[in-house]
This record gives structure tokens, sequence and C-alpha cells, in this order.
């Protein structure tokens, strides 16, 4: 039994977070990165931060460009959503790279072996 998968933190609190936290951390397991119990939370912000990410994007198909009524009158703004998906994009990078899921840090994977595998072109 998987201690991390099967006991989430609190703040995966509903069944959309739940679905996203366990195929998640399937997704990152399968690929020879172990979660410890203690970096479920850790997991969890991730999911999280999927979810805020998603929820932005709907937000961000609005438009790029939101118009505010002021005293003045009407004026357009930068749609306050691509702020925060920016924001959150280097937030889930970090993450990405602490579980090993960019092609960079894939190397490091616990038994990964970099440059010894054939690439079918040895007799070219």
């Amino acid at each position: 039994m998987d201690t991390a998968r099967e006991n989430p933190p609190s703040s995966i609190n509903t069944d959309e977070k739940l679905r996203l936290y366990e195929a998640t951390y399937d997704e990152i397991t399968k690929n020879g990165v172990d979660i410890d119990f203690q970096g479920r939370h850790a997991l969890a912000d991730l999911v999280v931060m999927f979810l805020d990410r998603d929820n932005l994007m709907v937000e961000l198909e609005k438009g790029e460009v939101i118009e505010m009524a002021t005293s003045s009158g009407l004026i357009e703004k930068k749609n306050p959503a691509r702020t925060s998906i920016e924001k959150l994009r280097s937030q889930i990078l970090m993450y990405y790279k602490e579980f090993r899921m960019t092609p960079v840090s894939a190397g490091t994977r616990k038994g990964a072996s970099i440059g010894n595998e054939s690439d079918g072109f040895d007799g070219v």
C-alpha cells in the first residue's frame, strides 16, 4: 500500500482534487520517482496549483484585456488572470523539477541511465 497515495493531506478536500492527486502521484511514481509520506504535501500543493491554473485559464478565455468602470469612464486593463498564471508557472516548474518531471531532471530519476542505451542508429 502506498501510504502517500492512500493518505492525501487535508488540502485534498474535493473529489476533483483527489482524482488529480492520485493521477499525478501515479504519473510521477511510474517514472521511478518515490514520493514519501512527507512528500505528499508538496504533491498536494502541485495539484492545487494545477486546478488554480485551470480556473485562471477559463477566466483568461474571456480575453487578455478587460474593461473596468471607473469614475472617469471605461478603461481597458490587462486581465489579472494572466499575471496570476505567470506566477503559477514558475512555481509549477519548480515542483516539476523537484518531482523530476522535466526533460533535464528526468535523468536524475532513480535507476535512470542516460547515454548508455542504444538509439537504434549505431550502424548508420
